[in-house]
């Protein structure tokens, strides 16, 4: 992995890479470049991944000379015990929302009927949660950059990136293949270490557990968003329905996005 993976964008002059490689971490990517009604997302404002945990002092440096200001961690306190991680001296500010008050509500059920409840329980029961989360993403400021994670980075981030992606104005389809990605990256070795460490709990797993471990199938955020909007009418009005205000939003989306350039605009 190059030195250079993590530099700022005005570095290099050109695009960075979707996917950031660092050393104990797989999900690491940035959502800048997608195009809104607007303009597009602006690259290193909005990353994404599953816990930083093993990064070390090294991969913090890295992420902090990315610009990255706030990173809003999802997880439960329980989570967070048993993988913490340490921003000390970096100047990164960590902001603890937890989504869950586990790793993720017990429910009934097996495989992609277990996932469409937890999601269907996060937007109809953790609207507080994330609107902090997204309060969290704005308090990087508009050069700064903030890092959403969870512990896969899929489900509980999946669906807070999806709600600032859809607020800046990035249409449903790129928002869904964004979020697929996860299942990707998060395959092999993540899978493989996430299966020993559960499997030393809870012995007998099912054989296909690594294909659950990491599923990010593109119909079930769908339909967690046609869930927001049946019941609110969009994105925005789900936030401020929950406590966030308009002006907050419009910080959010300013500070998150760049207007098109007039060659682009034509």
């Amino acid at each position: 992995m190059s030195d250079t993976t993590l530099a700022p964008v005005n570095e290099t002059g050109a695009a960075p890479q979707r996917r950031i490689e660092l050393p104990g971490i797989f999900n690491l990517r940035d959502v800048g470049g997608y195009p809104t009604t607007t303009g597009s997302i602006r690259w290193r404002a909005l990353l994404r991944s599953d816990a930083p945990a093993r990064v070390g002092e090294t991969g913090v440096k890295h992420l902090a000379d990315a610009g990255v200001t706030r990173v809003v961690d999802l997880r439960s306190d329980d989570e967070r015990l048993k993988s913490p991680s340490d921003y000390a001296g970096s100047g990164i500010v960590e902001i603890h929302v937890p989504v869950h008050s586990d790793a993720a509500p017990k429910v009934a059920g097996t495989g992609a009927q277990m996932l469409a409840t937890v999601y269907e329980l996060m937007v109809d029961e953790s609207g507080l949660a994330l609107v902090e989360a997204l309060r969290g993403i704005a308090e990087a400021g508009p050069e700064g950059a903030a890092l959403v994670h969870c512990t896969a980075g899929k489900d509980r981030t999946g669906v807070v990136i999806a709600m600032a992606l859809e607020l800046a104005g990035v249409d449903r389809e790129i928002v869904l293949d964004d979020y697929t990605l996860s299942q990707e990256y998060l395959a092999g070795e993540w899978a493989a270490q996430m299966r020993t460490a559960i499997a030393a709990q809870f012995p007998g797993l099912p054989e296909d557990i690594d294909d659950l471990l990491v599923a990010s199938p593109r119909e079930l955020l769908a339909a967690t968003l046609d869930r927001v909007e049946a019941a609110h009418g969009s994105v925005r009005d789900y936030l401020i329905a929950h406590g966030m205000t308009a002006a907050e939003i419009d910080t959010l989306i300013s500070n998150i996005t760049v207007p098109a350039t007039a060659e682009e605009a034509s």
